[in-house]
């Protein structure tokens, strides 16, 4: 049987990540893009990682950092994958995923034809 699984993204805080997991989640995501409103540095991430279950995977969202920097938010956080958003080829995603993690690609769309060059 198949189910689709859910990713609450964006969350800043401890409360809504618990919440996230009594709600069902499967997996919540951290934003590491220092821009974005929603980022996070690694000390605070690591704390919601901390007080979530086991079983609700977390995701760090990343944007055109070098690979030696996620590698190292991805170890003090304990991230279980590592999402990208930026112009990353698949080299830079596979050169900044530690062993033993997976790591998505996010594609952009912004015109049908926008997939066919993913």
């Amino acid at each position: 049987m198949r189910r689709t699984r859910v990713k609450f993204c964006g969350i800043v805080d401890v409360r809504d990540a618990r919440d996230a997991a009594a709600l069902g989640a499967d997996a919540v995501g951290l934003v590491f893009h220092p821009p974005s409103p929603r980022a996070l540095d690694p000390v605070h991430a690591a704390g919601i990682r901390r007080a979530l279950p086991s079983w609700v995977s977390v995701v760090g969202l990343f944007v055109n950092l070098p690979p030696p920097r996620v590698r190292t938010i991805a170890a003090a956080v304990g991230l279980d994958v590592l999402q990208f958003h930026g112009d990353e080829t698949m080299a830079q995603c596979e050169a900044s995923t530690p062993a033993g993690l997976r790591w998505w690609r996010a594609v952009r769309m912004r015109h049908a034809d926008d997939l066919l060059e993913s």
